[in-house]
């Protein structure tokens, strides 16, 4: 009895990538990496599970959000990290005379949320981090959006923009408004989506939470500020801003911007957004977010600084700041903008098997090849003439095609064909791997 076929697809919110894509995508996590390490960072893993305590700090908002893992209902309470920060800050606190800090750390690795699928958002994806472990000072929080620019520079992104505010700045404004200890989690998580929600739907969000109609218009007053001048915007969140939290904000900001200047990022590269708010709750002060102008999936990355998150495993406060690239929807931004022209890598060479009494001279023969350091594959599927395995070769894509037949055999030769080219010559076996060279040099 044959059991029923089942359909091979894939859950909601995961997706595959072909070699192509996966050719693309490495393509453009090389320049990130490239970029992470001229700047000084260095990489380190962490698994893919933590316990849950440690993922969620106790708070029952990301419960929500969290995949957990077990075999058994008597198993220790784990889950899947939902980002690459809190396994970072476990890390920083679980190893203290190991890492030298200030600690420049960078992560590329795949996280996992139980969020509904959209548009650029899936529930498995790669994140892109980067972080500065052990420095207070405003230089670090620099350095971590100067990264940023150069990262969206490295992969041709010219019109990125680096939107940045402060939770002092907007925790300010909320005390000034009388919001509550208890709301204001809330409503930053609300603010948090204007870039993908119009400020009436962000309204009426506020209203379900408990804000009345007078803190909802003031608070569209005080981070309403829209202007392509730094200081402009800091100058008008300085009158609006009476509440002394809310004034260490914009001091800070304003030494941040003369710190980019220094630094030289351009202008165009970075602006203050006050309505930057990043919905995570461990944030102490700037933050920001990579904007990338008529994308429809919202920002494909961000950070901030967290001076509390590693106290939450230490008896130590150690400041911190970082950010996170959501590498899933920077790729399909960058498909959907610019088109990313590279081809899947693969071999160079394809020798092909289709006389037995050829058989082990082919096999030696790419033996030889690889040993030179040449990417080559060895045909073994099902077509057994030659036209069927050219037709292969067309069909992958490789630049050479060596054939050894029983003439060659005879005559201690080997056909190279020139598959761009279209053209052919035949070569002594000694010779085969110069000729091979001199064809795949110029790729």
């Amino acid at each position: 009895m044959t059991s029923k076929n089942i359909k091979p697809e894939l859950p909601g919110g995961f997706r595959d990538y072909l070699p192509a894509e996966t050719a693309q995508r490495e393509h453009l996590l090389t320049a990130i990496r490239g970029v992470f390490e001229q700047y000084g960072f260095v990489s380190f893993e962490t698994p893919a599970v933590e316990r849950r305590e440690i993922l969620t700090g106790g708070d029952p908002e990301f419960d929500k959000e969290i995949f957990r893992v077990g075999l058994r209902e008597d198993d220790e309470d784990l889950a899947l990290r939902f980002d690459l920060t809190v396994p970072l800050a476990r890390v920083v606190a679980a190893y203290p005379q190991d890492i030298v800090k200030p600690f420049r750390a960078y992560r590329i690795g795949k996280v996992w949320r139980g969020e509904r699928q959209q548009a650029g958002r899936y529930r498995e994806f790669l994140q892109c981090d980067v972080d500065i472990v052990g420095s207070s000072r405003l230089e670090a929080d620099a350095e971590i959006i100067v990264v940023l620019v150069e990262v969206m520079k490295a992969l041709g992104v010219e019109d990125a923009v680096i939107a940045i505010s402060n939770r002092k700045l907007l925790n300010g404004i909320l005390q000034q408004l009388g919001v509550t200890d208890e709301l204001a989690p809330k409503v930053l998580r609300a603010i948090d989506k204007l870039d993908k929600r119009s400020w009436d739907e962000i309204a009426e969000e506020l209203q379900s939470i408990g804000l009345d109609t007078a803190q909802i218009e003031e608070l569209k007053k005080l981070i309403d500020v829209k202007n392509d001048t730094v200081d402009v915007v800091l100058d008008a969140l300085s009158e609006r801003v009476t509440d002394a939290q809310g004034q260490e904000g914009i001091s800070e900001l304003r030494t941040l911007a003369k710190l980019l200047r220094a630094y030289q990022a351009p202008d165009t590269a970075w602006r203050v957004d006050p309505t930057i708010a990043r919905g995570l709750g461990y944030y102490t002060g700037p933050v920001f977010e990579i904007r990338i102008p008529e994308s429809e999936v919202g920002s494909v990355g961000g950070g901030g600084r967290y001076d509390t998150l590693v106290e939450r495993f230490s008896t130590k406060p150690i400041p911190a700041v970082g950010a996170s690239i959501g590498f899933d929807r920077l790729f399909t931004v960058l498909q959907k903008k610019n088109g990313i022209a590279v081809e899947a890598v693969g071999a160079s060479v394809l020798v092909l098997n289709f006389a037995d009494a050829a058989r082990d001279i082919c096999i030696a023969v790419t033996q030889e090849l690889r040993n030179a350091g040449i990417a080559t594959e060895f045909y073994i599927g099902q077509e057994e003439n030659l036209k069927g395995q050219f037709a292969y070769a067309v069909k992958r894509g490789v630049p050479v095609v060596l054939i050894i037949g029983d003439d060659e055999i005879k005559e201690g030769t080997v056909q190279v064909k020139d598959m761009r080219a279209g053209t052919q010559d035949t070569v002594k076996q000694q010779q085969v791997i110069a000729a091979v060279q001199k064809i795949i040099a110029p790729i």
